[in-house]
């Protein structure tokens, strides 16, 4: 009866969204991807207990091939996380807690994001942070949005070597907004976006630091370009090139600093919740999208943290809101703010010492014929040319050991990152994997 039940509601399903079986509905995964796992329901009968469903799940996900994929960036990285972190946001003052609108009892959760946000205007050099985005790719599309609003500027210019996810989203962001995005192509030698061949107009660039080949475009020549082409830069950045690399903010063009705060103590967690950061000038403060967390005094003379600024819809600005974003992702700006704060002053000291390593390691691939394939200045992702059957090889020895551009219709070339995660046994196999000898 049950399953007969089952079987009338599916086909009424699947006659609603225009699809005649499971199979139809599946065709967008190619065939040698899908696991039929589905199939199997057919075979299940009457509903299970709990351990026996568990039990079929479990086998399922027991053909799961488990690799090590330290090697892996191109937007999300594996950094090694201080072990504080975790004990830090499994307290159940922040692990439970839901958002800070009573500011009264949430003192503890508004002194971290207010932290965040100071910790992120150190970093970038700007005036103003808000309390986080959901995600390096929506917090860029709100930066066009606010600047584009603000200067009444509907050009846009994004890189071709722009991260494909982020250009995603950024198109689809404004699919019913009246403004004009224009793709600005690479240098084939530096893997440098060619920001002198755009006219000279009042527009809008997006600036990636660095870009999706792992290059750190110069931010001063860019700065320049941008003054005698009456351009507004709004840079999306590492937040690791953030801590050695001059603040973005000294340069008199860059309106507003975004990114992914992934790489500050939050595990790659199979693709989210992950964490934007958004800092811009003192000009924005009431236009940024989401909140702000200011600091005052009480009746008593004592500290106190509220909500101070909300340009968002649900509140005071309503219909004149610049964005709808109304909530921030404050859990995860915790393990942010505490990996900035347990590394101190030493994290410049290790970011470069990561760098280093990357620069080593792409050297010696290059001394056995892995050239580099774009040779402009890199912090720790770079690519060269080498052949897909590398990475089929490390698969059979447990890695992947970079990531084939031609996925995202690059062309030719592995991306490799190195990490602090990366052992020198990692390493060791990385090469050998390349044939290099020496390590």
């Amino acid at each position: 009866m049950w399953l007969s039940q089952n079987k009338i509601a599916r086909k009424k399903m699947l006659e609603d969204i225009g699809v005649k079986s499971l199979d139809e509905l599946f065709k967008v995964i190619p065939e040698d991807t899908q696991s039929k796992a589905y199939q199997s329901v057919e075979k299940l009968g009457k509903p299970l207990e709990q351990f026996k469903v568990e039990s079929i799940f479990n086998q399922f996900l027991s053909e799961n091939q488990d690799l090590n994929s330290v090697f892996v960036g191109a937007g999300a990285y594996k950094w090694w996380i201080p072990p504080v972190i975790d004990e830090i946001l499994r307290r159940s003052e922040f692990f439970t807690a839901y958002t800070p609108y009573q500011p009264e009892v949430s003192q503890g959760t508004l002194q971290v994001i207010y932290d965040f946000q100071s910790a992120v205007c150190y970093l970038t050099g700007m005036d103003v942070a808000n309390a986080s985005m959901y995600d390096g790719a929506t917090a860029l599309a709100e930066a066009v949005k606010m600047v584009g609003e603000a200067k009444r500027v509907r050009k846009v210019y994004y890189p071709k070597n722009l991260h494909p996810y982020y250009k995603e989203v950024l198109l689809t962001y404004f699919s019913f907004w009246d403004y004009e995005f224009e793709e600005v192509d690479f240098d084939r030698e530096s893997g440098c976006t060619k920001w002198k061949d755009l006219p000279e107009e009042k527009s809008i660039w997006i600036v990636s630091y660095p870009n999706f080949l792992g290059i750190l475009e110069s931010m001063r020549e860019i700065d320049e370009l941008a003054t005698s082409k009456q351009a507004s830069l709004i840079v999306l950045a590492n937040p690791h090139v953030l801590v050695y690399k001059k603040k973005l903010g000294d340069y008199r063009n860059v309106e507003v600093v975004v990114g992914e705060g992934q790489p500050f103590g939050i595990p790659l967690w199979a693709g989210g919740p992950y964490l934007g950061f958004f800092a811009a000038r003192k000009a924005y403060m009431r236009k940024m999208p989401g909140r702000i967390v200011g600091k005052t005094v009480d009746r008593n003379g004592k500290t106190a943290y509220v909500l101070t600024l909300q340009a968002r819809e649900q509140h005071i600005k309503r219909a004149r809101a610049t964005s709808n974003i109304c909530s921030n992702e404050a859990l995860c700006a915790l393990a942010f703010t505490t990996y900035i704060l347990w590394w101190g002053k030493r994290l410049q000291k290790h970011v470069l010492e990561v760098s280093k390593r990357a620069h080593e390691v792409a050297e010696l691939l290059e001394e056995y014929g892995y050239k580099r394939i774009y040779n402009g200045e890199f912090f720790n992702e770079f690519v060269i040319d080498a052949p897909i059957d590398v990475l089929e090889e490390g698969m059979k020895k447990g890695y992947v050991f970079g990531v084939p551009l031609s996925y995202w219709g690059y062309g030719d070339g592995i991306l490799i990152t190195i990490t602090d995660a990366a052992t020198h046994a990692d390493i060791a196999a990385l090469l050998d994997n390349f044939g290099v000898e020496k390590f």
